[in-house]
């Protein structure tokens, strides 16, 4: 259909080729984003190993816990979607105040919803609809009781990284990930939890 079409977005076969140039700008911007991922992973799989030291019921508040943990996850990642996007087509446009108004406005609608959202995971309701086990609801509770007033943190990391993929740099977002968040999890991981071998 798109090779068929008489309109802008028509595809031209015979143009198809790779080119070194734009070879380079796909891996500049693709290497670090899938970097990223795989120390995101590991870091994931090293909590999740040490989530298992502490039990069965430990580790049911923690799978319980991680359905909600999604929820913010799910919505700040469509946050960084957004303003990646946004930052993008103003970046290409030229347009940099547009950029910096589209960061505050998402800066604030994140940190709205991070702060709904840490209020709704604080009251632990939600939780009964994961579990009615009375002793991993108190071990989720105590979990969710640390982690969720700390959401607002992410924001910055989320929205700035955004940006950053939006204006072709993706070096920066990838340490800003992976040492705001993958590498001092791990230090904690490994540093604290051994000196002081509780959940919460």
């Amino acid at each position: 259909c798109l090779a068929r079409s008489d309109s802008a977005y028509r595809l031209c076969r015979e143009k198809m080729r790779i080119t070194e140039s734009k070879v380079k700008q796909i891996m500049k911007i693709g290497l670090p984003a899938g970097f990223q991922g795989a120390i995101f992973s590991v870091s994931n799989v090293l909590i999740q190993s040490s989530i298992n030291s502490f039990g069965t019921d430990t580790i049911a508040a923690w799978t319980a816990y991680g359905k909600v943990d999604s929820i913010f996850w799910m919505i700040m990642g469509a946050y960084g979607v957004s303003i990646t996007t946004f930052a993008g087509q103003n970046f290409g446009a030229g347009k940099y105040d547009r950029i910096k108004k589209s960061v505050r406005i998402c800066l604030g609608l994140a940190a709205v919803t991070s702060l709904f959202l840490s209020f709704i995971v604080f009251i632990a309701v939600i939780l009964l609809l994961f579990t009615r086990d009375t002793n991993v609801i108190n071990i989720c509770i105590g979990m969710m009781r640390v982690v969720s007033p700390a959401y607002i943190t992410y924001i910055c990391i989320e929205i700035l990284s955004g940006t950053c993929r939006g204006c072709g740099d993706s070096f920066f977002p990838m340490l800003l990930t992976c040492f705001g968040v993958c590498v001092l999890r791990i230090l904690w991981i490994t540093i604290a939890v051994p000196l002081r071998h509780e959940v919460a």
